[in-house]
C-alpha cells in the first residue's frame, strides 16, 4: 500500500491522511467522464473534509490508460486529494466483510464512501456496491452509489474507452475520456530517416502495459518543455508502426512524430502526444520520395484536423 499526496505528488502516510476523508474506490483507468461523477458525488458529501480515491494497484486488467503519476495528475485536477494504492494480490482472498472491516473502515476512517453501480470486492468479487454500502450503514457511514454514467446513450467505461483506441477511433475516446488519449515518454534516438526527407521527427517507443492506438497516422498535439526550460505546445502528424518503407521488421514498433514548426533536439526528454483523429492506416511506398509526399499530404490532413484544438 503507498499513498500519494495528489497536490504535491509525494508520497505519504496513512496517518497523513485527514479524518473522516470521503473516499472513493474504484480503478479509475483513464480517470474518464464516468469517474468525474463520482468525483463530483464525492465533492458533494465533502462539504471541505478531504477526498481520496482509493484503487486496486496491479489489477489484471490489460493494457492501461494511466500510469500511476498520470492518474494522480488528473485526479487532482478534478478535486481528489489523494490517492491510495492497494496491492491486489495481498487483498484479492479477504472476504468482503473482513475487506471493509479491516481495510476500510479500521484502516482510514472515512466519513462517507462512493463508488460505482459495478464495483466489486472480496474474494471472487462476490460482493457488490450493494454490500458496501450496507456495511458503511451498519458502521455509521454515509455511502452513495453512482449510477451508470453515459454520453449520447454509450456507455461510458474504462473497457469502452481500450476498444475505441485499440481500433484507432481515438476521436470517439475522447469524447468518453474528456480529453484526448495521451502517452509522455521519452525521445529515443532513431535512424535520422526524417531528416534526409525534410520531415524530421522524433521517435518514442510505446512500453508494454501501455495501451497504444492501432497502427497508422494520426493529427496530434505535442507539449513539451525544451532544453530552455520553455513549454512548448505544438501541432503534429505522427505514425505509429514498423515504418515499413524504411524497416524490414515489422516487429519494431514505434511512435514517430513530426512537430510542425519545430526543430530543437528533444532527445530523452519527456515529450507528451495526444492523439487527436486517425487519418490513415500505416503503408509501405514504394520508394523514400514517394512517402516524403505522402508525409506532405498527412502534414496538410493533420493541420486541417488539428483546426481550433489549441
Amino acid at each position: 500500500m503507498h499513498i500519494i499526496n495528489c497536490s504535491s505528488g509525494e508520497t505519504v502516510s496513512a496517518a497523513s491522511l485527514p479524518f473522516g476523508a470521503v473516499f472513493l474506490l474504484g480503478y479509475f483507468d483513464g480517470v474518464h467522464r464516468g469517474h468525474r461523477a463520482l468525483i463530483d458525488c464525492a465533492a458533494g458529501l465533502a462539504e471541505g473534509k478531504a477526498v481520496a480515491a482509493w484503487m486496486f494497484e496491479h489489477l489484471p486488467k490489460g493494457d492501461i490508460l494511466t500510469d500511476n503519476a498520470e492518474k494522480c495528475a488528473l485526479l487532482h485536477s478534478y478535486g481528489v486529494d489523494y490517492a491510495v494504492f492497494e496491492d491486489f494480490d495481498s487483498l484479492k482472498d479477504l472476504d468482503g466483510r473482513t475487506f471493509f472491516d479491516d481495510v476500510i473502515f479500521r484502516r482510514y476512517h472515512p466519513s462517507a464512501l462512493v463508488c460505482g453501480f459495478n464495483f466489486r470486492f472480496g474474494r471472487r468479487a462476490a460482493w457488490s456496491a450493494d454490500d458496501l454500502c450496507r456495511f458503511a450503514e451498519e458502521s455509521g457511514i454515509v455511502c452513495e452509489i453512482v449510477p451508470h454514467f453515459t454520453m449520447d446513450g454509450i456507455p461510458v467505461s474504462s473497457t469502452a474507452i481500450r476498444t475505441l483506441i485499440a481500433q484507432g477511433h481515438v476521436d470517439k475516446a475522447a469524447e468518453l475520456l474528456g480529453r484526448p488519449y495521451s502517452l509522455t515518454l521519452p525521445v529515443m534516438h532513431g535512424h535520422q530517416i526524417g531528416r534526409t526527407i525534410g520531415h524530421p521527427t522524433i521517435n518514442q517507443i510505446i512500453p508494454h502495459g501501455r495501451l497504444s492506438p492501432s497502427r497508422g497516422v494520426y493529427s496530434c498535439i505535442v507539449e513539451f518543455t525544451d532544453r530552455d526550460g520553455i513549454p512548448q505546445i505544438r501541432g503534429g502528424v505522427c505514425n505509429i508502426g514498423s515504418r515499413p518503407t524504411v524497416n524490414r521488421d515489422e516487429n519494431d514498433v514505434t511512435l514517430e512524430t513530426y512537430i510542425f514548426d519545430y526543430s530543437g533536439d528533444l532527445y530523452d526528454l519527456p515529450v507528451r502526444t495526444s492523439f487527436c483523429e486517425k487519418l490513415r492506416d500505416e503503408r509501405k511506398f514504394a520508394s523514400v520520395e514517394e512517402l516524403a509526399e505522402q508525409i506532405a499530404r498527412d502534414s496538410e490532413h493533420a493541420l486541417q484536423s488539428l483546426a481550433g484544438r489549441f
